[in-house]
């Protein structure tokens, strides 16, 4: 649980935390895996190294050659990221869960 911001009052006055929140695991541009893959050049064979900063398509040193990474492998390194539900806490007064009851009837 965390305390609400200034953020989350702008959606509702009585909003004081958030609850279940998970961020996300970095940025989606960048991969969170550091290890090292090895990957095979499509035109000669020579061995590229792949790891989560690497392009989507490299170029082989050696017969320069494009290969583009495969969906399998490309995912393996950039795995897609998961929603979650979570719930803001509210502080009411008597009155206003009243009037919310009224509301949802």
């Amino acid at each position: 649980m965390r305390l609400a911001t200034e953020r989350e009052h702008k959606l509702h006055s009585c909003i004081v935390g958030v609850i279940g929140e998970t961020a996300l695991r970095g940025d989606l541009a960048v991969s969170e895996s550091d290890e090292a893959i090895l990957f095979s050049c499509l035109g000669c064979g020579a061995p590229l190294t792949v790891d989560g900063s690497s392009p989507r398509t490299l170029t082989c040193e050696f017969c320069s050659a494009a290969s583009f990474i495969p969906d399998a492998l490309w995912l393996r390194m950039h795995p897609s990221q998961r929603k979650k539900p979570f719930w803001f806490l509210l502080a009411v007064t008597p009155k206003q869960k009243h009037a919310a009851k009224k509301c949802f009837r």
